[in-house]
Formats: structure tokens, C-alpha cells, sequence
């Protein structure tokens, strides 16, 4: 019986296409103003020093503010990179492009370079609710592309010429959409039939979409509807044919007077066919023969529909593959021949997948099936003689396989946020795209119902998800090129899923937005059996920290691997024994690498087996909780929750007192420990009531060095000296404390880093000390936030700019009302989705932040580009962003050669700039978005009259600036011609320099 329940008519914008798309819901973009993330406040006091002298640190420090006056403005770049969304890629016509879909645009990718060549962007959006969903070319003109998001909203576009075409609203939620025809006259138009939700309910709808002067023609029509999410949709002769899946069922849904103009007189005979399983993937196939039915009792009855020979295939969820061939005319038979029915629709079955079947397609030809699923391999399938062929050993799970329209190509969608093209003889990839490949922590997921999660609980690990500070560092031999941690898959481990790690080292170019090479660092499983005999996956190592060497040749990895939770099952424990059984089993690694030049990879030299050895109160091995490296020598520093610090150099090799060189004759270098730092045994025990704290993941160190090298600084606990943290400093020439420092950090340390003599401290307070002077200059308190610790620590990052003596902090913040309790234990998709990002800018010597700017979502890394003023950001969606001055050059300006270790040059300018507004720190996130991306003015400092409340003092007016060479030399020289900032922004800086004063808005 159809539903009364009154239906939105679809129809164009009733605006222009440049009007921008109502917001719904503003939970990220504007915070209020009681969730200020920073408060300013007046320098700490340590021994008097409340009257510090700021006229003698001003003088100090004069030309560093000199050299920095020109860059008074900051701007952030666009979101680039990202991570793909679950829907199928999309062959252009020509077989030359490839388009892929992410949460923000559709990415036009050159299948020959394998490169971007076109980004087709949605405006700002409010919510995720705006996310893409799905997208597909036109039936009637290949150079157009349709596109939905799941507030309902499809767009369509001109891929070839980059112009929007138009924007319609419909009534429920799109998940997914497929293009049909409809013929009116001597002319056809594009029918949309998308896969809708409203609420419970589940429907599948047909849109004909005009704009312009027949936009009055618009038309909508729901043609099914299911109490069960519909998970698949194919469309064939122009829409007279649908196959459907929702759950257990499959659907056939026939119009055999074709689909009518108006689109309301369509009439759809809907046939269900109940299969023994979950249907995880379908296709169909037109097929030009039809096959004799087998024989029964009676006569074989004519066919009287006159409808086109359709092939079927199934996949499940438990791996079984289900041919249907000729299934519409084999259908209407048995319904003719009720004795029959059974026979008539019995499948073919094909049995290989151990696993859900995530994707399966035919061949052009319609004699091959090709599959794939969580294996890493793609399945060929000859049904006539049921043989098959593998593609085995690929780096991840198959998410959707597309045959290219001539049957040349497949392109196969990766789980770890890649895709590929291969050829169809010989198997061989033509193109590889790659986003950041970290994991998943928020956006939409796969749909799955309740039914295959307590299915997939049944043999899938129960590890607790949880989330770190994701590992990355940059070169610096190629200030434009990421090395960073990638993950098997991007799905974020969970109850219910594959406990994947991040065994992997990715290099991407986040200037070329582009990867570049990826290799394993740990132990994987692309060439191994990835499930246990017990069904189990068998998890790999997770790469928690990497770091490279001052002069770029050398990188340093630690990995870890903890047995998951089944694996104890025979001691039938639970809650903190089984912890710590986990803990006790753990195997951590020091790794030590070299580039090879030859190889182009790197090299495996030396690996440290529990590197910390054991911990002194029990016997679980150490883990290394921070990595540090020397800036001139060939030295590294790692920190333990051993509470030790160990020092470890690079040796040559000798055999026999002689030294052993490779086959270039290169003198072969080994690693040791030289040094082992006792930061004390009262740091050891745990605090009154936290039983669990001796052995746990709760101890933390946090190492930074001085510029020169002839310091270590660490923050560690220390239990016999209060709450706070304690910082010690490190002789790493003679291995030796040096001195203490107690008192100065007020809760657990997150970070720390040197800039110049000052010595940043990021805990419940962000504090620059002075070193030298042993003066605190100030402390900024960071508002209490409603995140559990575990949560927001990894999600808070520092980083120091050593060069230009400006350091960057990021600080998680929930939006309003959507703060309450956010912990670890809950989803990660649900406590991460209500989670921003403050990112503030700072000059040691003030305690007035140079900028503050919101991020719309939690921030994963956080580094200085070596050589710039940029600094580069990842974000939970695998989002790039930069920010810098936006008087600065747009490129490194580093003279340090770049070495072929790195890859590429740097090739060209990172992609348009968009500039925010002014927001002060109390007051950051609560301006309004623009929703059309437009152009902003642009972040500045704060007035004056703001740092004098705080105890600063405004600059000597009357002081006469000295210019160095050196400061000019920053300024004109920028790289190439293409890199030169515009001519405004020169003449800014080099007055800024002679004017002596930074200007400030009052």
C-alpha cells in the first residue's frame, strides 16, 4: 500500500547556481563564546620574577621581529589530498581519465601520469551531512558528471570544461545513485534513480533533473521502498531493468512499457528472490543469447515480454558467489510453472573468498567474473570451464572493482585510501593514485546492518579501538615531501573489524599532492596468509614513531605489536589482567635505516629487539614513548617508560679490527646504545589510587634538543616531586644530568621543543622559559576541556619554527553542547565528530598570539617545513593543509641540494591560498563561514592594547633598526621566478624591515 506520507518535490536551486547552499548545521564552524580554547595569562612567577625585564628580552630579540615584521599576515591553503569515499571509480569515455570521489570534490586523475588533473569542488560545507556519497557520468552526454551528497543534494557538472551545470535539492537523504534515460519526443534526458534514506526507511526513487527555462519539467517518483537498508542499485536499458539489494533479498524491478514521459505514469513490476545470506556486492550483464530452460514435467511456456537476456552475479558475506544467467526470462517461466520454480532459478555457485565478497564485476565480454574482497587478491573467474586465476599480493583490500568502457582496464578502489588501473592482458598496473594513508577516524562508513556486525563479531578481533599522535616527519633534503606512517587499511580498527596496523612508510608530496613511494618498514601480510586457523585476522605492527637524521640519509622507526584479546582466551581473564598479560607479550623494535641509491628504497641496517629492555617491576618489555634526533651528528635519542633515556650512535663496521665496506665500497656503519640515562626510580611508581599505572601505557617522556646539540631536554613524571611533570636536562656527549627543573610543568607534559634559548612546554599551560636566564616569560592556561586525557593528548601538537622563531601549537575543542564526556571508550566516529581544532601561532618572546584559526575537524600531525615559514598539518580525514605568512614564498628555500633519496624536485606552488579573518584567541571559531569559498581578509596580529593588559610591553618606537644582509637575502631569495610573491607583498616586507615596528589593528 503506497505511503500517505507527503513527499519534497525535487527541483533545481531557486537561486542561481552562485548562491550558496543553506547551512544546516553549524556545530563545528561557530563555538561559543564559553568554549574559548586558550586564556591568556600574566607570566608565572618563579623566584620574583614577576617584573621581568621586557625591554632587555625586546632588545635581544630585535631582529628577529625585524626579520618577521614583513609577515604579519597568516593564511591557510586549501584542503588538498583527503580520502576517497566508498563508490565506485569512473572511467571517462576515452579511457584517459580517471574520476574519484572524496567527501569535498570529485578529482579528475590523467591515467597516463597518473596525476591530478582536475578537482571538482562542492562550496564550504556546514556539516558532514555535505559529504559526497556517490557519482556517476550521464547517459546522454559523456562530458557531464552527477553527483550526490547526503543531505540530499545533487550537483552536476561539465568534468571536461571544470563548470557547474546545476544543484537540486531532494527530499531524503542519497547514499547512492545510478543514471538511467527517459525519451520524450526525438530527444532523451538523464533520469536519476538514487538509493534514498528517510530515517528508518529505505527507497529507491527516480529523478528527471532540468534547470534553466525547463526547469519547470522537473519530476520525482518513488518506485520502492524497504524497511532494510538497499546496499546496491544497477540500471540497465535506460532504467526499464532494475537489480537491487537489500539485505537477504534480491530485487528485480521490470517496466515493460518503458519508463514514461511524465515520469509519475511509470509503472514497475518489483520480483524478490530471498538468497541464503547477506549480499554484500552484485552486477549485471546484458547478454545476447538466451539459454534454453532446463526441462520439467510440462511444456516449456513462450515467453510473451519482450525484455532483454540480463546475467546476475551475487556476492555474500560469507564468501559463495551466485551466478543467475538469463535470470528475468528463467523468472517469469517459473512463475508459469510453479512444479518447476526451484529448478528454474537454481544458481551457479563459485567458492573461493574465505571472506565477504566486496566487490565483483563481469567482463566486457561477459565470460570472466572478476571478484575481490579482504584476501588482497583479485579473482578471475572462467565460467565456462570454472577455472580461475589470481592477482595475488596486493597492498590491501579490494573495495570495487570497474571494468573501462572498451574492456581494456580494470580500475580497482584499495582499502587504504588508493586506487589502481591494471590491464586487462596482462595484468599489470598502468596508473597508482594514493591519498594520505592513515586511518579513518571519522566520515561515514560502509553501510552495514545489525545483522553482518553480530555475524563479523563472531570471528573478528575484539581489540578496543583507540587513536595516537600519527607518526610523520619531513626531510631535510626535500622540505616538500612527507614521510609519514601508512596504515594496511584505512578503516579504523574496531570491536567489529580487522585489527589492522600501519606497517608501512609512506612518502607523499604534499606540494604536487601526490604519492610518491611506500614501503614496509615492519612485518606485514600481503605475501602471508592474513587469517589465523581460527578464522582470526592476524593483526601486523603498528609504526608508532619515525624520525630522519639532520642530514637526511638515515631514518629511525619504532614499531610495535600487542597478541589481541582472543588470543588470551584460554586464561579467561578480563579487565587489567588481561592487560597485562597483552602487555607482557608485547614485542617492540628500534629500527635503523639507510637510503640506497640503487634500490631506491631504504635499507634495513640494524634492529634493536625491546630496545628498553624489560620494565624494572615486571617483565612486559619497555616501549619507546619518544625519538629524537641530534641536529648535526649522526646520533639519536630515545625515551622509555623504563624512565630511561638512552643515547644511540652510528659506528663503522669492523670485522677482525678491519673496516668492512658494501659492494660500492662505501664504509658500512652499525648502531649501539652509548649512553643509558637513569631519570629516576621514584618515577616508576604509580599515583595513590591508580592501581594499574606500574607497567601501563599511561607513563609518558617527551624529548626535545637544542639547536646545537649540546642539550637534551626531557619531561618526565616524577611522583615524588607533585603533580606536575619534571623537566631534566641531558649531557648527550657524557650521558649525565645536568640539571633538574621541578615545579615548572602543571600537569602531565604533552609536548616540547627548543626554539633559540627559550624552551616551550605544551601541558595544562603552554610556558616559554628562558633557559639562559632560568625565566619563565610567560604561561598562557589552556582552558579545561571535557575530552578524557588519553583522548585529547594525541590530538594536541606543538611545533617550533627555529629558523624565523615562531612556533605553532594545535588544541582539540569540542563545539557546543557536543563536548559532554567524550572518552575513549566510545566510537571513534562518534567522539571524534564533534571534535575542532584551534591552531595558534606564537612568538616566544610575547605572550600575544600572532594568529589563532579553527580547523573544522581534529588535527593527527603537525610539522615545520625545514627551510620555510610553513607549517604542514594532517587532519582525521587524511586532509593536507599549510599555513604560513602569507608575505612568505610559496616554495622551501633551503640550499641544501635535494637528494635523489627524496624522489622528486619540488615542482610547483601548493594549490590557491584562501585567507581567514582576524579571530582572537578569546574569541577564535566564532566568525561566520562563507559557504562559497571566497576570499577572506586575512589573520592578524593582535592590538596592542590587548598585550599591555597582559603585562607586555608595547616596541620603543623611537628605536632605529638595523637591516642585515641576511634579512634582505630571506626576502628576494625564494627559489624560482614562479615562486615570487606578488610585487605588493615585496614592497611590505622590505619597508616592514626599515619601519622597525609590526603594524597592529586597533
Amino acid at each position: 500500500m503506497p505511503s500517505t506520507k507527503k513527499r519534497k518535490r525535487a527541483g533545481p536551486a531557486p537561486e542561481k547556481e552562485s548562491t550558496p547552499i543553506p547551512k544546516q548545521d553549524k556545530e563545528l564552524s561557530q563555538p561559543s563564546q564559553s568554549d574559548r580554547q586558550i586564556h591568556p595569562a600574566r607570566p608565572t612567577t618563579h623566584r620574583k620574577e614577576a617584573a621581568i625585564d621586557w625591554r632587555r628580552s625586546k632588545e635581544k630579540n630585535k631582529g628577529r621581529r625585524a626579520a618577521t615584521a614583513g609577515a604579519n599576515t597568516w593564511t591557510i591553503s586549501e584542503a588538498t589530498a583527503g580520502r576517497f569515499i566508498d563508490a565506485s571509480p569512473v572511467f571517462s569515455l576515452d579511457e584517459r581519465f580517471l574520476l574519484l570521489a572524496q567527501a569535498s570534490a570529485v578529482h579528475v586523475y590523467a591515467i597516463q601520469t597518473s596525476s591530478l588533473a582536475r578537482t571538482l569542488a562542492l562550496p564550504a560545507a556546514a556539516s558532514a551531512d555535505s559529504a559526497i556519497t556517490d557519482h556517476a557520468l550521464s547517459r546522454t552526454n559523456p562530458h557531464h558528471l552527477y553527483a550526490c551528497t547526503l543531505d540530499g543534494i545533487v550537483h552536476k557538472w561539465d568534468w571536461v570544461a571544470g563548470t557547474k551545470l546545476g544543484r537540486w535539492q531532494l527530499a531524503s537523504k542519497v547514499v547512492g545513485i545510478v543514471i538511467g534515460t527517459v525519451r520524450s519526443g526525438q530527444t532523451e534526458t538523464d533520469v536519476v534513480y538514487a538509493r534514498e534514506q528517510d530515517g528508518s526507511k529505505w527507497c529507491i526513487s527516480a529523478h528527471k533533473l532540468t534547470s534553466g527555462a525547463d526547469a519547470s519539467q522537473t519530476e520525482s517518483k518513488t518506485i520502492r521502498r524497504s524497511e532494510q537498508p538497499i546496499t546496491a542499485l544497477k540500471a540497465l536499458v535506460g532504467g526499464r531493468i532494475l537489480v537491487a539489494a537489500s539485505g537477504e533479498r534480491l530485487l528485480v524491478g521490470t517496466s515493460p512499457e518503458g519508463v514514461a514521459s511524465p515520469l509519475r505514469e511509470t509503472k514497475v513490476l518489483w520480483r524478490e528472490i530471498r538468497t541464503s545470506d547477506w549480499i554484500t556486492s552484485l552486477d549485471v550483464q546484458l547478454s545476447g543469447r538466451v539459454l534454453d530452460a532446463p526441462s520439467t514435467k510440462r511444456k516449456p511456456v513462450a515467453l510473451e515480454l519482450e525484455d532483454p537476456v540480463i546475467d546476475v552475479i551475487v556476492g555474500h558475506f560469507k564468501g559463495p558467489i551466485f551466478v543467475y544467467e538469463d535470470l528475468l526470462h528463467r523468472w517469469i517461466g517459473a512463475e508459469r510453472d510453479r512444479e518447476g520454480f526451484a529448478q528454474l532459478l537454481e544458481p551457479r555457485k563459485h567458492h573461493w573468498h574465505r571472506e565477504a565478497v566486496r566487490s565483483l564485476c563481469w567482463s566486457l565480454d561477459g565470460n570472466y567474473v572478476i571478484s575481490g574482497g579482504s584476501e588482497t587478491v583479485l579473482v578471475l573467474w572462467q565460467l565456462d570451464t570454472r577455472r580461475l586465476q589470481t592477482l595475488p599480493h596486493l597492498s590491501s583490500s579490494i573495495e570495487r572493482i570497474v571494468v573501462s568502457p572498451t574492456g581494456a582496464s580494470y580500475a580497482i578502489r584499495l582499502a587504504d585510501n588508493s586506487a589502481m588501473v591494471i590491464s586487462t592482458t596482462e595484468l599489470k598496473p598502468t596508473a597508482y593514485i594514493a591519498g594520505i594513508q592513515s586511518y579513518q577516524w571519522t566520515g561515514p562508513h560502509r553501510l552495514q546492518s545489525g545483522h553482518i556486525r553480530n555475524l563479523s563479531s563472531s570471528r573478528q578481533s575484539q581489540a578496543t579501538a583507540s587513536w595516537q599522535r600519527w607518526p610523520m616527519t619531513i626531510s631535510p633534503l626535500a622540505p616538500n615531501q612527507l614521510l609519514l606512517a601508512a596504515a594496511s587499511s584505512a578503516k579504523l580498527p574496531s570491536p567489529t573489524d580487522s585489527a589492522f596496523g600501519a606497517p608501512y612508510l609512506q612518502v607523499f608530496d604534499f606540494y604536487d599532492v601526490r604519492h610518491l613511494h611506500r614501503q614496509a618498514l615492519a612485518r606485514t601480510n600481503t605475501t602471508n596468509r592474513n587469517t589465523g586457523p581460527d578464522s582470526y585476522p592476524i593483526g601486523e605492527p603498528t609504526v608508532t614513531l619515525i624520525q630522519i637524521s639532520a642530514d637526511g640519509r638515515w631514518l629511525v622507526s619504532v614499531d610495535e605489536w600487542t597478541p589481541p584479546s582472543h588470543d588470551l582466551d584460554f586464561l579467561t581473564l578480563d579487565g587489567p589482567d588481561l592487560r597485562r598479560w597483552q602487555r607482557q607479550r608485547r614485542e617492540v623494535f628500534l629500527k635503523f635505516w639507510t637510503w640506497d641509491e640503487g634500490k631506491r628504497e631504504w635499507i634495513l641496517v640494524t634492529r634493536v629487539d625491546a630496545p628498553h629492555g624489560r620494565h624494572p617491576y615486571t617483565t612486559a618489555r619497555s616501549r619507546v614513548l619518544d625519538l629524537c634526533a641530534h641536529p648535526s651528528q649522526l646520533s639519536f635519542a630515545t625515551g622509555g617508560d623504563d624512565q630511561t633515556v638512552r643515547i644511540w650512535k652510528g659506528q663503522k663496521r669492523t670485522r677482525n679490527d678491519l673496516v668492512v665496506r658494501g659492494s660500492d665500497a662505501t664504509i658500512l656503519t652499525s648502531w649501539a646504545c652509548t649512553h643509558v640515562i637513569n631519570l629516576g626510580m621514584s618515577s616508576l611508581l604509580p599515583v595513590a589510587g591508580d592501581t594499574d599505572a606500574i607497567g601501563s601505557d599511561k607513563s609518558s617522556v617527551h624529548l626535545a634538543s637544542s639547536a646545537d646539540g649540546s642539550v637534551l631536554a626531557v619531561v618526565h613524571r616524577d611522583v615524588s616531586s607533585g603533580p606536575g611533570d619534571v623537566v631534566s636536562f641531558i649531557d648527550p656527549g657524557r650521558g649525565e644530568v645536568t640539571r633538574t627543573r621541578r615545579g615548572l610543568v602543571q600537569g602531565p607534559a604533552i609536548a616540547l621543543a627548543f626554539l633559540d634559548r627559550y624552551l616551550v612546554i605544551l601541558a595544562e599551560q603552554l610556558v616559554v622559559w628562558n633557559v639562559v636566564e632560568d625565566v619563565v616569560l610567560y604561561s598562557l592556561l589552556l582552558r579545561a576541556s571535557p575530552m578524557s586525557t588519553q583522548m585529547r593528548t594525541p590530538l594536541t601538537h606543538l611545533a617550533v619554527d627555529s629558523r624565523h622563531g615562531t612556533f605553532t601549537v594545535a588544541l582539540p575543542a569540542t563545539a557546543p553542547g557536543k563536548g559532554e564526556h567524550l572518552t575513549q571508550e566510545r566510537a571513534p566516529n562518534e567522539s571524534l565528530s564533534k571534535v575542532y581544532t584551534q591552531v595558534i601561532i606564537c612568538d616566544p618572546t610575547n605572550p600575544v598570539p600572532l594568529c589563532a584559526i579553527p580547523l573544522p575537524r581534529a588535527v593527527t600531525a603537525l610539522m615545520h617545513a625545514p627551510g620555510t615559514k610553513n607549517f604542514v598539518m594532517v587532519d582525521t580525514e587524511g586532509e593536507l593543509r599549510i599555513i604560513r605568512p602569507s608575505s612568505g614564498p610559496h616554495l622551501p628555500t633551503t640550499k641544501a641540494p635535494v637528494s635523489s633519496a627524496d624522489g622528486l624536485v619540488p615542482t610547483r606552488p601548493a594549490s590557491t591560498v584562501a585567507t581567514l579573518d582576524a579571530v582572537d584567541v578569546a574569541d577564535a571559531g566564532e566568525e561566520s563561514e562563507e559557504s562559497d569559498g571566497a576570499a577572506r581578509e586575512p589573520c592578524r596580529p593582535r592590538p596592542a592594547a590587548w598585550a599591555e593588559v597582559h603585562g607586555a610591553m608595547t616596541d620603543d618606537r623611537d628605536d632605529v633598526p638595523v637591516v642585515r644582509t641576511e634579512q634582505l637575502s630571506e626576502i628576494f631569495d625564494v627559489g624560482p621566478a614562479y615562486a615570487m610573491p606578488p610585487i605588493e607583498d615585496l614592497y611590505d616586507q622590505v619597508m616592514g624591515l626599515y619601519a622597525g615596528t609590526i603594524p597592529t589593528i586597533e
